[in-house]
C-alpha cells in the first residue's frame, strides 16, 4: 500500500490509510515484535520503491544480478530500521490510541529527518512526496517542508486507527466509552485537519494569484536525449555538442531570457580540453542567447587534479559569468566512500578520479536574474535549495541526467521530489533533464510543459518570478525541533502514567 501511493493519480490517496494495518497489528505485541513488524514493512516497501537500483547497478555498474539484489536488500534493510523505530515507539502507548497516533507521527518525521543526514543522507522516498500532484494537500510545505506533509499523512493514519479503536470499544462497553477524553481527542484531530486542509486550499489560491501578477521570465530548456552508453564516447562528443547547439538555435527563435542545458550536456572538461572547448564556443557564440549548461571541470593543485561536476553561466557574447560546483555528491556515482577499506568497489560514472565538492549556496547570474542551481541528486536535499533562495536566488534550476535510471520508477520519483523545492521556497523550479522528465514547476506546485522520457524536446515557458520568502526559507527545519520536543513530552507523560500505576 505504501509503495502504490507513489504511483500517482488516485493511488496517492492510499498513503492516508496505508499505515493503519500496522498500528492494529501491534496492539497485542511486545515492543520487540512491534519493531520487527515495522522492519518488515519498511523492508518490503523500500525494496519495491527502490527496485530501480538493481537496473542502474546492473546496466551501468556492470554488476551481475546476483550482486545487485543484495545491494538493494542492504539499502532497504538500512531504511527499514527507521520505520522499525517508528512502530517500536508507537508500541509504548498500547491502550492509549491518541498517544500511539501522535508518537507514531512524531517519530516518523524525526527519523525521516535523520535519514536525510546520517551517512551523508538519503532523503529519497519520503511519504510526503507521494502527494506531489495533490496541490491543496501539500501547500503546508512552505511552513515546514516535506516533513509537514509526511506528518499530516502519518497522523491521519493514526486518527483512523484511533477512531476505529474507539468505535470497537464503544460497541463492547457502550457509548459512554467515548467520554470527555474522547471528545477532547476528536476536537484535537478536527482542529488540526480542518486547519491543514483550509491552509492548503487558501494558500494555493493566494500563491496562484501572486503568480498571475508577478514579473515574468521566458526560459528555454533543451532535452538532448543522449544515450548514456555513448555520452562519454570521444566519437560522440562533437555530435552531442552539435545536437544541443542545433536545438538551442531553434529555441532562440522564441527569444528566451536564457537557455538551460542538462547536467554534463557538454561531455568534456570545459576550459581544460582546449579543442572541444573551442569547438563548443565557436558553435554557441553566434546564437545570441544567455546559456546555462553542465560540464565537468578540472583544476590542478600541486600537480594533482581536482575534478568537479559543474554548471556554467555564459552570456550571449560567450563570456563565462560564473560557475557552480556540485556540493553534495552521489556515493559510488561521483566518489567512492571508504575506498581505502573497500578498494574493489569503484564508481559507476566513467570519469577519472573522484569528484570534489564546491561551496554550498553559490548563486549564478544571467543578464536579468539570479539562479540557484541544483545538480541532479542535490535537489533531494531541502537545505541546499533553501540556502540558495536565502542567498537571493530568483529561480531554482535543477539540471540532471536521469539516463542512469532507464525507464524505471526513479525519474518520476526524482521529479516529484524536485517539485517540493518550488513549494517550500515559493520559487519557480526549472528542471532540465537529459532524457526526461523536463518541465517547469511553479511556486504553487503546478507543473507545466513536462516532457516524456527518452525524447528529443525543447520546452519554452513564460514563468513567474516571485520575490517573497516563505516561512520555511526563513526558518528552516524549526518544525523538526518542535516535533522532537513534543516527542519528549509524549514519552514523559507515558512514563508518568506507568509510574502512577505502580
Amino acid at each position: 500500500m505504501l509503495t502504490s501511493a507513489f504511483s500517482g493519480g488516485f493511488m496517492s490517496y492510499v498513503a492516508w490509510i496505508a499505515l493503519v494495518p500496522v498500528l492494529f497489528s501491534i496492539s497485542e505485541d511486545s515492543h520487540r515484535q512491534a519493531a520487527l513488524k515495522g522492519f518488515v514493512m519498511g523492508l518490503f516497501h523500500s525494496m519495491t520503491l527502490f527496485s530501480w537500483i538493481v537496473y542502474t547497478m546492473h546496466v551501468y555498474g556492470f554488476l551481475p544480478y546476483i550482486f545487485c539484489i543484495p545491494v538493494l536488500v542492504l539499502l532497504a534493510s538500512y531504511i527499514a530500521l527507521y520505520s522499525s523505530l517508528s512502530v517500536f515507539a508507537a508500541s509504548f502507548f498500547k491502550g492509549r490510541p491518541f498517544l500511539t497516533a501522535l508518537a507514531f507521527a512524531l517519530v516518523w518525521v524525526c527519523t525521516d529527518y535523520a535519514r536525510g543526514i546520517i551517512f551523508t543522507g538519503f532523503p529519497w522516498g519520503f511519504l510526503g512526496y507521494s502527494q506531489h500532484e495533490k496541490l491543496s494537500l501539500i501547500q503546508v510545505a512552505d511552513l515546514a517542508g516535506v516533513y509537514a506533509v509526511t506528518f499530516g499523512i502519518v497522523l491521519f493514519n493514526g486518527f483512523i486507527y484511533w477512531a476505529i479503536s474507539l468505535a470497537a470499544k464503544a460497541k463492547t462497553i457502550g457509548c459512554r466509552a467515548f467520554g470527555v477524553s474522547g471528545s477532547c481527542v476528536l476536537l484535537f484531530f478536527a482542529i488540526f485537519f480542518a486547519g491543514y486542509f483550509y491552509y492548503g486550499q487558501s494558500r494555493l489560491q493566494e500563491i496562484s494569484a501572486k503568480e498571475s501578477n508577478a514579473g515574468r521570465s521566458k526560459i528555454a530548456m533543451i532535452q538532448g536525449n543522449i544515450d548514456q552508453s555513448v555520452k562519454w564516447d570521444p566519437a560522440f562528443q562533437i555530435f552531442t555538442i552539435e545536437k544541443y547547439v542545433a536545438m538551442t538555435k531553434r529555441a532562440a527563435e522564441e527569444k528566451p531570457d536564457f537557455v538551460v542545458w542538462p547536467e554534463t550536456a557538454a561531455p568534456f572538461y570545459f576550459l581544460f580540453d582546449k579543442s572541444l572547448t573551442k569547438a563548443f564556443l565557436d558553435s554557441v557564440k553566434d546564437i545570441g542567447v544567455d546559456l546555462v549548461f553542465g560540464s565537468p571541470y578540472v583544476i590542478f593543485k600541486n600537480k594533482e587534479p581536482e575534478y568537479f561536476n559543474s554548471v556554467y553561466s555564459m552570456d550571449k557574447e560567450g563570456k563565462i559569468k560564473g560557475r557552480y560546483d556540485k556540493t553534495h555528491l552521489v556515493p559510488f556515482g561521483e566518489y567512492t566512500p571508504l575506498k581505502d577499506w573497500i578498494p574493489f568497489i569503484g564508481k559507476i560514472v566513467p570519469l577519472e578520479g573522484d569528484f570534489s565538492t564546491g561551496d554550498p549556496g553559490r548563486i549564478l547570474e544571467t543578464a536579468s536574474l539570479k539562479i540557484g542551481t541544483q545538480i541532479c541528486y542535490e535537489v533531494i536535499f531541502p537545505r541546499l535549495s533553501r540556502l540558495m533562495v536565502k542567498n537571493g536566488a530568483d529561480l531554482i534550476v535543477n539540471v540532471t541526467n536521469d539516463a542512469w535510471f532507464g525507464k524505471t520508477g526513479a525519474p518520476s520519483q526524482h521529479f516529484a521530489i524536485s517539485a517540493f523545492r518550488a513549494i517550500e521556497n515559493r520559487r519557480t523550479l526549472i528542471r532540465c533533464a537529459n532524457t526526461g522528465y523536463t518541465g517547469f514547476v511553479l511556486p504553487s506546485g503546478q507543473v507545466r510543459s513536462v516532457t516524456g522520457l527518452y525524447e528529443d524536446a525543447i520546452r519554452v515557458g513564460d514563468v513567474p518570478v516571485l520575490k517573497e520568502a516563505s516561512f520555511y526559507t526563513e526558518h528552516g527545519d524549526l518544525f523538526i525541533a518542535v516535533c522532537f520536543a513534543a516527542l519528549i513530552m509524549c514519552f514523559a507523560s507515558g512514563l508518568l502514567v506507568r509510574l502512577s500505576k505502580k
